[in-house]
């Protein structure tokens, strides 16, 4: 299977490693080989001017991303992602590889590893495709902060389409040989296992076997992991290589997932009219109210009373609902029109943008200058910010401030403004930084541009002094130096570059370019000056962090010469509170796009050896930066890993990184980069039980329901104490989601209750587990004899009673959910001491391997 073969070939380097190295050790490198093209694929791409790449795997995309880097081809060409799997990649490949043999030690650091290159994927995606919004469900119930991670980066939906599925035997002859002549019968194809609601099948049809006589499932797909029903009306049709066989012989066809992505076989089974009912998850939300022919159901009651309904439904109404689903495909999901969207699509993606300068009209009706502010959540700052603008020496410019859907009253201020008619503000809700400022240049009329922070300010002679110098030099660009200070207005130094000597040619002001001179200064929207048409062909990258980098770098490579002025007209807070890069998680890892986008720059003007040296430098002073933010081990290791991978993929060697270091980075952070990646390699995982600290290892979510007033308090993790509180409430139930105790195999998860107020009343607490997030916390109120999820039922804890509770896990998976629910004894008081404590969390593995057990 294509679709594996790079876990397949991480597996093998696991398997075959000797005995004095680590899996992790054979992992990392195998992962050298998988970032790499093959030596034809590399050749078309030189040969071939592509605008956009569409790659169809996680891995395949790093491929591409690494691979169009080193031939400087990565800055022109857009990298779409559409991941077909119906989960997070990294899980699904990992459980994979269990299924077919793996031990749960190499299953697990497949795992890992994969996770890391998901998330690398998706952040490295210029664009996103899904098939429609509810899609990206099972990402945000598999990828951990999938929606703060990646929710600036553009997305489209384009709905998959799909050929008649053709039918090899006839209705009546499969359901003669079968003896199904008379029976009512339910179709299900898909793989054996709980994502394709395998388990939750076999727990409908027994139900249904006990309600109705003549009813039967018939169901096709290879069997697994899951053990397969034993019922003399189940009837397992086996792999086959025409599935419209099955999808033809049935009077419905169930796709019962307990999360999906976008199913293929339900467009394949709408091609042929069949009646569909469908689990109320991910992609099958998207085909809710379609057709009357569709059904969706959320618990098994709406299940059976959809089943009652159509067989009593007469056979012509039967027949009508039918033709409408194969009108409905005809109409929305054949190749053609996919193909047509699709097309419409790419157009969109691709096309080249090119700004026209906007006819300048009012009091200042030709301005010179657009000074272009993106103002987001910065009310104490702004208000010194534009007073800094409107007494410039220089007037005759115009102020566009991007209002990015502040919330903490810079609206207010900023509109106090608007009686100095240079003032223009441009609304939007929050997207970023990047698109508030490709918003200000398509309505900027100036034939120079200036960008300004919300929170900095401006010497009165900012603007004429750099005006007047390009002007002088004839040069397109002009830079100031900086004078810098902390978020209470101190001043703590000025950032004179006097070091561009070394590397061009200077006279006075005017400086020639050469790929070191980029180097030397802030790669900073702000403290410069530009010429507006530079910006008719470049835009601020959106859905990254960093997006100064890219655009400097094209800008100054692009200009032979500029203009440089040692005085500090720009004064530049640096408020630590504020800056995103300070936040120590994952979002610091694009980083390695905009190192990655660099290196193309410099590589496709200047050559592969140039490229080297210059990335020798940034990637270690970008790295360094982020590194003091870090104080997350595993987010450090990392960090550490990726530097590793970046620095041998683009083939920078010890030496040019100990030649090309800056002045204030010592021979410390390398060993410790070393230091890291030695406890990465060397770290070990016990091969029978798993203790997962909360602290480094588990996230806490309160998904209570009801008003955030009244349960944002009911769920707390105290750290220090090394437990979890859940309170109850009159409201209903509270729920405790923890995620981070994953695995493999059977597995047992073991805790301590109890119930600390010896006059508390008495509470009730369950334990819900899940391969998936649970969307709909409802279920969590259904009886636990009818769900598969529960795996301890309600039970009654009293005052100052502790109990040691093991519930059994029968499939772990490296994404499992955990939810801890509280509630009131019915009819109960509620006391405000009555907490949950939960103590001395563990998952204990029942038995090595999942292939052993099934």
């Amino acid at each position: 299977m294509p679709l594996f073969s790079e876990i397949n070939n991480l597996y093998k380097y696991a398997a075959l490693v000797e005995n004095n190295k680590t899996l992790e050790e054979a992992a990392y490198f195998a992962e050298m080989d998988q970032f790499r093209l093959s030596d034809d694929a590399v050749k078309e791409i030189k040969k071939q001017s592509y605008e956009a790449i569409h790659a169809h795997t996680t891995v395949d995309l790093l491929k591409l991303h690494f691979s169009l880097t080193r031939e400087g081809r990565r800055h022109v060409t857009k990298l779409i992602l559409t991941s077909h799997c119906p989960e997070a990649p990294a899980k699904e490949w990992s459980e994979v590889a269990f299924a077919n043999g793996a031990d749960s030690q190499v299953a697990q650091k497949l795992y890992e590893v994969y996770s890391v290159l998901d998330r690398l994927a998706f952040m490295f995606a210029d664009v996103l495709i899904f098939p429609c919004p509810e899609a990206m469900e099972p990402y945000r119930g598999s990828i951990p902060d999938f929606d703060r991670l990646y929710r600036h980066k553009p997305v489209y939906f384009v709905p998959t389409g799909s050929k008649t599925m053709p039918v090899k035997a006839s209705r009546k002859d499969v359901r003669q040989t079968l003896g199904l002549s008379n029976a009512f019968v339910l179709g299900y194809i898909g793989r054996h296992n709980v994502v394709k609601g395998y388990d939750r099948l076999e727990r409908l049809a027994e139900k249904l076997f006990k309600k109705y006589d003549n009813v039967s499932i018939l169901v096709g797909g290879k069997a697994g992991p899951l053990p397969t029903v034993e019922h003399p009306k189940w009837i397992e049709y086996g792999w086959t290589t025409t599935p419209g066989d099955i999808v033809n012989a049935a009077d419905v066809f169930v796709v019962p997932n307990q999360a999906t992505y976008f199913d293929l076989i339900v467009l394949e089974a709408l091609s042929l009219g069949a009646i569909l009912i469908l689990s109320r998850t991910g992609g099958n939300r998207y085909f809710e109210g379609q057709s009357s022919g569709i059904f969706l159901f959320s618990d098994d009651d709406e299940f059976m009373d959809i089943i009652a309904h159509l067989r009593a439904m007469p056979q012509e109404k039967y027949e009508a609902l039918k033709q409408q689903n194969k009108e409905l495909f005809e109409k929305n999901y054949t190749e053609q029109v996919f193909a047509q969207r699709y097309l419409n699509v790419l157009k969109e993606i691709t096309a080249p943008l090119k700004r026209v300068k906007k006819a300048a009209t009012g009091r200042y009706a030709s301005p010179k200058v657009s000074i272009i502010v993106p103002v987001y959540n910065v009310a104490p700052y702004v208000g010194q910010c534009i007073r800094s603008i409107l007494a410039q020496s220089y007037t005759n410019f115009e102020l566009l401030i991007v209002d990015d859907g502040s919330t903490d009253g810079s609206s207010g201020i900023i509109e106090a403004f608007l009686n100095d008619s240079r003032v223009q503000i441009l609304t939007q809700t929050n997207k970023g930084l990047s698109a508030a400022r490709n918003y200000a240049l398509e309505k900027a009329r100036g034939e120079w541009v200036s960008f300004i922070d919300g929170d900095d300010y401006l010497d009165p002679d900012f603007l004429k002094t750099l005006l007047d110098t390009c002007e002088k030099d004839k040069t397109e660009v002009a830079v100031c130096a900086i004078n810098e200070f902390d978020a209470e207005g101190t001043h703590y130094q000025d950032t004179i570059h006097d070091e561009i000597k070394f590397y061009g040619q200077a006279s006075g002001s005017l400086i020639n370019m050469s790929p070191f001179i980029p180097v030397t200064f802030y790669p900073s929207a702000w403290n410069k000056l530009y010429k507006r048409s530079l910006f008719d062909t470049i835009h601020y990258p959106v859905g990254f962090l960093y997006e100064d980098h890219p655009v400097h770098w094209e800008i100054m490579l692009r200009t032979e010469r500029f203009s440089y002025i040692r005085r500090p007209l720009y004064f530049h807070r640096t408020d630590e509170k504020s800056r995103i890069s300070r936040g120590g998680d994952r979002r610091n890892f694009e980083i390695f796009y905009i190192i990655s986008y660099i290196y193309s720059l410099v590589c496709k003007d200047y050559g592969y050896y140039t490229a080297k040296h210059v990335i020798a430098q940034i990637l270690q002073r970008l790295v360094w930066e982020r590194s003091w933010s870090i104080v997350d081990p595993a987010i450090k290791h990392e960090m550490s890993w990726l530097f590793e991978i970046h620095r041998k993929l683009l083939e920078v060697c010890e030496s040019e990184l100990t030649g090309n270091r800056d002045w204030f980075i010592t021979s410390d952070f390398l060993d410790e980069q070393h230091k890291y990646r030695s406890k990465l390699v060397h770290e070990k995982h016990p091969s029978d039980r798993y203790h997962y600290p909360l602290r480094n290892r588990v996230s806490v979510t309160n998904r209570t329901a009801g008003p955030s007033a009244a349960v944002e308090s009911l769920v707390h993790a105290d750290w220090d104490a090394g437990s979890l509180l859940v309170h109850p409430h009159m409201g209903g139930t509270t729920i405790a989601e923890i995620f981070g105790m994953g695995g493999f195999g059977a597995a047992r998860l073991l805790a301590v209750f109890s119930l600390e107020n010896e006059q508390a009343p008495e509470i009730e607490v369950s334990v819900w587990a899940s391969p998936f997030r649970v969307m709909d916390t409802s279920v969590f109120d259904e009886d636990p004899e009818e769900s598969s999820l529960c795996i301890l039922p309600w039970r009654m804890l009293k005052g100052w009673q502790r109990v040691s509770i093991q519930a059994e896990i029968a499939h772990l998976t490296p994404t499992h959910w955990l939810y801890i629910c509280s509630r009131v004894k019915k009819g109960g008081p509620v006391d405000a001491f009555a907490w949950l404590h939960v103590r001395k969390m563990a998952i204990a593995k029942i038995k090595p391997d999942f292939h052993n057990i099934v």
